[in-house]
């Protein structure tokens, strides 16, 4: 199973091996081959996969999406899991009613430092966490 929620640019995990071995597998060339990094070499890789599946402009952006992942899948033998990209997992999500840690903008401030780091999602959405109200 290839989860498109681990499949992010600069990542090395073996959703990016599947993924750069798939596209070699349906005849894209890949000059370092099938390693587990998800860079330079495999989003113009990835590209061209979307072109042969008819997207053009930014829609063959390189960066996998649901349809062509699991088009991909299919011809490779893995299944696409395409549920909740970017999700953060109830079961992942632990804390008991704010034991020993004051309740203010620095404790949201590094809540929201995990959720993004767990998520892979930009570390500036940390920035608007707090509410200036001064403005």
């Amino acid at each position: 199973m290839v989860a498109l929620s681990n499949v992010r640019f600069g990542k090395h995990n073996d959703e990016a091996k599947a993924i750069r071995t798939a596209l070699i597998a349906v005849g894209v060339e890949i000059p370092a081959g099938a390693t587990g990094f998800f860079g330079e070499q495999t989003r113009p890789a990835y590209a061209a996969w979307q072109h042969t599946l008819g997207f053009t402009g930014p829609d063959a952006d390189g960066f996998p999406g649901c349809f062509s992942l699991a088009k991909l899948g299919a011809r490779a033998g893995f299944v696409a899991d395409c549920r909740h990209p970017g999700a953060v997992t109830k079961s992942s999500v632990r804390f008991s009613k704010n034991s020993g840690v004051a309740i203010a903008e620095a404790t949201a401030r590094a809540f929201t430092e995990q959720a993004c780091d767990r998520t892979f999602a930009p570390g500036s959405w940390v920035t608007g966490v707090a509410t200036d109200r001064t403005s």
